[in-house]
């Protein structure tokens, strides 16, 4: 299958810091959807957030825990969906948690193999 070149200087890697079923957050087929905070900027100090570091990312990923290293599409960039198209990544809101990315697989990452 073809994949299309992804510019990937959009994508930010992370560090998870900290994570939480999301309850009153529900997915389709009804996963278990996880409310992570995830630092995506420069920043090392856990004391305070900088505006743009930390955003919260909504995911039915069940192999994230905290402190792992993740690639975040954040909000404004474009991830490739299941039939290959570009999606642009928008801030939604889901079961009421702002989701402000999303968790990049493989696949998005024009990885194939």
């Amino acid at each position: 299958a073809f994949i299309m070149s992804i510019d990937l200087s959009q994508y930010k890697v992370g560090i998870v810091l900290s994570l939480e079923e999301c309850g009153k957050c529900k997915g389709n087929n009804s996963k278990v959807l996880h409310s992570l905070r995830v630092r995506i900027g420069g920043g090392t100090e856990d004391d305070g957030d900088h505006d743009g570091d930390v955003v919260s990312v909504v995911t039915s990923a069940n192999n994230v825990r905290e402190q792992s290293r993740v690639v975040v599409a954040p909000a404004g960039s474009s991830i490739l969906d299941d039939s290959g198209e570009l999606q642009p990544v928008k801030k939604t809101s889901v079961g009421g948690v702002l989701s402000e990315g999303m968790l990049c697989d493989s696949y998005m990452l024009g990885w194939k193999g």
